[in-house]
């Protein structure tokens, strides 16, 4: 499962543009599973590391400041 935080600090530092990636590299929209049932993309409002925003979990790892240039090679270490 792969959790996007959209909370306010995640938000402004470009939590969207991050979802927006996640939902492009993986061909799935919000609450949808891949074919091949390896993720689910969820958008929660707060995950709680806000001082690491935008911050994504995957699992029970967590992934902070993330750019959408880090996306695939997150992505690549779940494959």
């Amino acid at each position: 499962i792969v959790s996007i935080c959209l909370g306010t600090a995640c938000h402004v530092r470009g939590g969207e543009r991050v979802r927006e990636r996640i939902e492009s590299s993986l061909d799935i929209g919000d609450g949808e599973t891949t074919e091949d049932m390896r993720y689910t993309v969820e958008t929660v409002r707060c995950i709680g590391c806000c001082s690491l925003g935008p911050v994504i979990k995957i699992n029970e790892d967590m992934h902070g400041h993330i750019s959408t240039s880090q996306v695939d090679n997150i992505l690549d270490q779940y494959e």
